[in-house]
């Protein structure tokens, strides 16, 4: 947020170079990673989502389907999908909205980190 307004944010790349326009202003990568930081994945963002704990293991739990579902294990921080580790887990919010969005067809929508 900006002054209380959500700030719009789109990348490209144009001729090789990555830029970003922030409300319209254009900024390299880089300046842009010094502007930005990564929100990271929490439990508690995780439980914000939908994700249930699963009694006293250290797992958090999410149903995508009625026969798919994705656990969370808060000890290593890494994510099954069907019981099948994933190969790279999201560490973050963007990253996590991404594998969201190709795994149940639907934006992530989060009311409040």
């Amino acid at each position: 947020m900006e002054d209380g307004q959500p700030v719009k944010v789109f990348a490209i790349e144009y001729g090789g170079e990555p830029y970003c326009r922030i409300n319209g202003t254009v900024a390299s990568k880089k300046e842009i990673s010094e502007i930005f930081q990564p929100i990271g994945l929490t439990p508690e963002l995780l439980k914000k989502i939908g994700f249930q704990s699963n009694g006293e293991r250290e797992e958090l739990t999410f149903l995508i389907s009625s026969t798919d579902y994705l656990a969370y294990s808060q000890l290593n921080k890494t994510f099954q999908l069907n019981g099948g580790w994933l190969p790279k887990s999201p560490a973050f919010v963007h990253q996590f909205q991404n594998m969201f969005l190709a795994l149940k067809g639907e934006e992530l929508e989060i009311q409040s980190l």
